[in-house]
């Protein structure tokens, strides 16, 4: 069974290279380059996972985690905050932070332990 991965940032080259390593990790791929964009995703499709960045134009990694669980579809979904400042993150809810810039192996080891 394939799993599903939306990763939603600003800055495009990052997500090339993250969405890479998730495809050669074994994974299917969504992306998103804001908050608003990841929600127009969500509304028709639920991921096994969320990777965020928190500083985005539109709508941040907060507002997006604070929509993720209020809604129905959403409130279960493992949601992985990437930030360069994990101090500014300020919701409330499960999820977990991993600090910019990262090891490719470590950002792996957190996807898989947190999909299965």
């Amino acid at each position: 069974m394939n799993k599903s991965i939306l990763i939603v940032d600003d800055e495009p080259d990052f997500l090339d290279v993250i969405e890479v390593a998730l495809i050669l990790g074994g994974y299917q791929v969504m992306r998103a380059n804001d908050g608003k964009h990841a929600w127009e995703i969500l509304e028709n499709q639920t991921p096994s996972i969320i990777l965020s960045d928190h500083s985005m134009p539109r709508m941040n990694g907060c507002e997006l985690f604070d929509l993720v669980r209020n809604s129905s579809q959403g409130k279960n979904v493992p949601f992985l905050f990437m930030s360069a400042m994990p101090e500014r993150i300020s919701s409330v809810g499960t999820y977990s932070v991993l600090r910019k810039p990262f090891q490719f192996d470590v950002l792996m080891a957190k996807v898989d332990s947190m999909c299965s």
